[in-house]
């Protein structure tokens, strides 16, 4: 049985459907992990310029909070 060219376009596009409906969960699972990723680097980074600025602003202690010792309070 010969397929002919109307055939072959019918099963392209069948295939390509069936391809992205299997596809399509793994995508939106793939987006929700890079959003939640993407959530905590920016989380990160605002902790960042936060501790930075603390520890860098004129006027403030240019010593870390963790290295301030019990007898120089």
């Amino acid at each position: 049985m010969a397929f002919t060219e109307d055939d072959m376009k019918a099963l392209r596009l069948l295939l390509r459907e069936e391809l992205r409906a299997e596809v399509r969960p793994f995508r939106n699972e793939v987006g929700k992990r890079f959003d939640e990723i993407a959530t905590q680097m920016d989380g990160l980074y605002q902790r960042d310029e936060t501790r930075e600025q603390e520890y860098v602003s004129p006027g403030t202690d240019p010593t870390p909070r963790s290295q301030v010792r019990l007898a120089d309070i």
